[in-house]
């Protein structure tokens, strides 16, 4: 994929192709990435194909050996109604009495059993009229916490120089992998790089649309988009984003819509804003961009840094650039200060704030437009995203409406199979390639695939779309269809399958969907006998 996160504003991950988002182009910060300051290893997270992500780890696995390779553990610890019970359990309490006990526990998240003795009065009366209730509570306050039971972390991957045997404690894992015995944040202060293979299945989605548009059209790569098409943009201010990444929900069409995006640019923000604390600005920054309000810089030297935003904060980059550029912080200390407003540490804000003060006064400015710009990035700084990752994330998304609308029958066919199961998504997506003139057919027993295939200019129904077809029939019928050629009637396609599936729900299931349709009717006009052997 284009990259993740704040690994995107390295020249070095963009020369090697970790990411493919060019940082100069897109004015993004190393900093924001590697703080020489901060002394913490650099994160980087590799989005993969969901189907491919187990390929992936044997790679690493194999390349750099059993030793050297490990999965992360995680534990599931006893809560307070899980704990109730195991220990319920182990004191002898029948299923009933147990039941009783859950269900007079809160109903909400990250409760604890001393909140819940203190607000749940059914459950101190129960306890009380328990034998040994009290000492049940107390044994389970004890374990409530404890690590209950371990499983693989969906994504992290430690690789080290030196066997990990000599620098963390290990066990085999389900796979035969290596897995750590201790969690993702021990592991890191152990000194060890963790990384995360995340499986992405927008990418899944992109590969196999470009896998099918290379059956006819080979030279289409991603490295030939152009990202100021004005046909994708204009799916953008429509919000016709159904299957782009990012860009599905209602929420996010309806700011679409709104804003108008008219660049890859503003398509970013968009992404960037529509977040919990950033959606805040969406209103404001919607009508500067329509010239509704007048947009204003607390100082002219951020006008540079802002304009692209209408005045705005909306990066986290931006938040460093301030500070750089009125208070001549470095770099790296820009990024301490956006890290320490991010986690509202105050004791680092109050020497910060200071700092700030002094610098933008060392440079010529009033102290009252640095303390005024200061609280401007204390206000904006919390709703600051990422712009690095905005940009990698955007662009896959832009990717995906790219090829949406110059080859839809590609990206539908990809898309209907990726959400296949989910009728009320994949009858959506039908509508939507029936609006873009491409027509879909129905399901046939001699053309028909397994899942949607290109069908002569149309899409055709897969035979895993008709209800009540089992997967084994459908790989027989295809195989045999595939060694002996088409079926040229009902009792032929009958006869040329084992005995097992001769049954009246498989083949009524295909007749109904119309899938033998266009076997031969005379043929298929069975006599009474053979429709009761069959």
């Amino acid at each position: 994929g284009p990259g993740r996160g704040s690994a995107a504003g390295s020249l070095v991950a963009y020369a090697l192709t970790i990411t493919d988002v060019d940082p100069l182009k897109y004015d993004l910060l190393f900093e924001r990435f590697l703080n020489p300051d901060r002394a913490q290893m650099p994160d980087i997270d590799l989005d993969l194909p969901d189907n491919r992500r187990e390929e992936v780890l044997n790679y690493v696995h194999d390349k750099y050996g059993h030793t050297h390779v490990a999965q992360i553990i995680t534990f599931g610890t006893l809560a307070a109604k899980q704990v109730i019970r195991d220990t319920g359990r182990v004191f002898g309490y029948t299923q009933p009495q147990l039941g009783q006990l859950a269900k007079a526990l809160p109903n909400v998240p990250h409760f604890t059993l001393a909140s819940a003795i203190e607000n749940s009065r059914t459950f101190q009366n129960i306890i009380n009229d328990l034998p040994n209730g009290n000492l049940l509570l107390n044994v389970a306050q004890q374990l409530e916490g404890l690590p209950r039971n371990y499983s693989t972390h969906a994504a992290g991957v430690v690789i080290s120089q030196e066997p990990l045997t000599d620098i963390v404690p290990v066990q085999t894992g389900p796979d035969e992998r290596l897995m750590t015995q201790l969690p993702k944040n021990p592991v890191e202060s152990l000194g060890l790089l963790k990384m995360d293979f995340l499986g992405l299945r927008n990418l899944t989605l992109l590969a196999t649309t470009l896998s099918l548009i290379h059956e006819s059209e080979p030279t289409v790569t991603l490295e030939t988009i152009a990202y100021d098409d004005q046909a994708t943009l204009k799916i953008f201010q429509q919000a016709k984003t159904n299957g782009i990444f990012q860009f599905e929900s209602e929420g996010i069409k309806k700011v679409l819509r709104q804003l108008q995006p008219d660049s890859f640019e503003m398509i970013a923000a968009v992404n960037a804003l529509f977040r919990p604390g950033p959606m805040e600005n969406i209103s404001q920054f919607v009508a500067r961009k329509h010239g509704q309000e007048p947009v204003t810089y607390p100082d002219p030297v951020l006008q540079p840094i802002l304009a692209p935003t209408f005045g705005i904060i909306v990066y986290q980059e931006q938040v460093m650039r301030v500070a750089s550029a009125l208070a001549g912080f470095t770099l790296a200390q820009a990024d301490m200060l956006r890290r320490a407003i991010s986690k509202k540490d105050a004791n680092k804000i109050s020497v910060l704030r200071q700092q700030f003060i002094n610098g933008a006064t060392a440079l010529g400015h009033a102290e009252t437009v640095a303390v005024t710009v200061y609280d401007y990035i204390e206000a904006f700084a919390n709703y600051g995203f990422n712009r690095s990752h905005a940009i990698a994330y955007s662009k896959m998304a832009y990717q995906l409406a790219f090829l949406k609308v110059h080859f839809p029958r590609e990206f539908f066919i990809a898309l209907i199979n990726a959400n296949a199961g989910n009728d009320a998504k994949v009858g959506v997506y039908i509508q939507e390639l029936r609006q873009a003139g491409i027509a879909v057919v129905g399901p046939d027993i001699n053309r028909s695939m397994r899942e949607f295939a290109k069908a002569d200019g149309a899409v055709r129904f897969g035979l895993t779309a008709i209800k009540g077809l089992r997967s084994d029939f459908i790989n027989e019928l295809l195989q045999e269809r595939d060694a002996h050629g088409r079926f040229d009637s009902l009792a032929n396609l009958i006869s040329r399958l084992s005995d097992k599936w001769r049954n009246e729900t498989l083949f009524t299931a295909l007749i109904k969907a119309g899938a033998c349709d266009n076997l031969d009717r005379k043929s298929t006009r069975l006599n009474s006998s053979h429709k009761r052997s069959s």
